[in-house]
């Protein structure tokens, strides 16, 4: 178990190329070894580590400061994740092997579970006797595990701490056996989780009810399902709906920010002849992906707190980068990876091929503010507005900033003014 060990060398390998940008004096020599010095007293002295928490979107999220105790997180992830088996896939591939599975077109249930609360609801004594039973895992690593969550339990923190990056890979080895309990029961042929939210595609013949409360009595300790936020959708062997040139809506399925939608298509009848008169060439299924309607709430909820804004501070220019920011997308820098990763409206949503349908919705919806919709906020608008700052929002599209895949530059001041209303 050598490679586990938490020695100078081993923890020195876990500093990342950002801490030089956040502790500015990291680069000189003595700095660094007395970082890594005091990384390693920590660690074989087992100190507790500081936790500091802050409240994000009505939830408690925790964080670790101290540098040298960031390291020993990392390198007990390392361990961990070393010796557990994890299908980690990430957002857009688990939804593409859905979508893999609609364009077959056999007669299936989709169901999706949502769990309550989920990194809060883990039964710690639980989840350390799992750790304890990974033999392969160190004693050292595990002791570490055990005094992490004990920390954050005295600071009254309930199961693993959110925000910590060691509490995802604790959930998943929290997870694990059900995982693996549900690939095997009869009839699912499609099984992905992403953090709390469960996936499964299954055989029609499948009792989507029966397996639902299978699955509620299964779970691991304290876990539970969210029941508003569940659902079992019957999705019916595919047509080649002759009569409709727009297609057939099968099922609408709402899954990890998308609208994804199954439609059984019309296809032009075969040329005459006795046998084939009035028939299709061929029968296929059409999924067309959109932006979730949550999601596109989410949006609008971003837009009215940025007009919101400029009524108090009527500074314009802000409030046009604030919609340029949401309606584009940029380059941030990885410096860990020392590369450039995009992001923004298009690369939140790369799956969408609706043209853009949903997107318009936001654009509708900018246009009723500004040009008035009778709603409180547009009224305000429209004394504070004057026409030419109208026409140039009206310019603004997310549809376009999507499909074209706009780039905008922001300087780091900026960007945190941009985005501090959101936060």
């Amino acid at each position: 178990m050598r490679e586990q060990s938490f020695d100078k060398f081993s923890l020195s390998k876990m500093i990342r190329q950002s801490d030089f940008y956040k502790c500015k004096n990291l680069a000189d020599e003595q700095i660094f070894e007395k970082v890594i010095e005091e990384s390693y007293q920590l660690a074989h002295g087992l100190t507790a580590p500081v936790i500091s928490n802050t409240v994000s979107k009505g939830k408690d999220v925790y964080y670790v400061d101290r540098l040298s105790y960031k390291l020993i997180l990392r390198k007990l992830q390392s361990n961990i994740r070393n010796k557990i088996e994890t299908d980690r896939l990430q957002r857009n591939e688990i939804v593409r092997n859905l979508v893999s599975y609609l364009q077959e077109g056999v007669e299936s249930k989709v169901i999706c579970i949502d769990l309550k609360s989920f990194y809060e609801s883990i039964d710690i004594d639980s989840l350390l006797s799992k750790a304890a039973k990974i033999g392969s895992l160190s004693y050292h690593s595990k002791k570490l595990i055990d005094l992490v969550l004990e920390e954050h339990r005295s600071l009254g923190g309930k199961g693993v701490p959110r925000g910590i990056e060691l509490s995802s890979l604790l959930a998943d080895l929290y997870l694990q056996e059900f995982d693996e309990w549900i690939k095997r029961i009869d009839g699912v042929f499609l099984y992905k989780r992403f953090v709390d939210d469960i996936l499964i595609m299954t055989d029609h013949k499948v009792d989507g009810k029966s397996i639902l409360t299978s699955i509620k009595n299964k779970l691991p300790a304290n876990l539970c399902v969210n029941d508003l936020k569940t659902k079992i959708i019957k999705i019916k062997k595919r047509t080649h709906s002759p009569n409709d040139v727009k297609g057939k809506l099968a099922a609408i399925i709402d899954y990890l920010g998308y609208k994804i939608k199954v439609i059984d298509t019309h296809i032009p009848p075969a040329k005459k002849c006795a046998s084939s008169e009035g028939k299709a060439n061929s029968v296929y299924r059409k999924v067309v992906i959109g932006v979730s309607d949550k999601k596109l709430n989410k949006i609008k909820t971003k837009l009215c707190k940025a007009f919101y804004n400029y009524e108090l501070n009527r500074d314009f220019t802000l409030l046009l980068d604030r919609i340029i920011f949401l309606s584009t997308n940029r380059l941030l820098i990885n410096k860990d990876k020392n590369r450039k990763m995009p992001t923004g409206i298009f690369y939140n949503y790369p799956l969408v091929n609706d043209d853009s349908e949903s997107l318009k919705v936001i654009d509708f919806y900018i246009r009723a503010l500004t040009l008035g919709s009778g709603c409180r906020l547009s009224k305000k608008l429209d004394a504070s507005l004057s026409k030419s700052q109208v026409k140039t929002l009206l310019k603004i599209s997310f549809a376009r900033g999507f499909t074209k895949k706009i780039h905008k530059k922001y300087s780091l001041n900026r960007l945190k003014e941009i985005t501090r209303i959101w936060k």
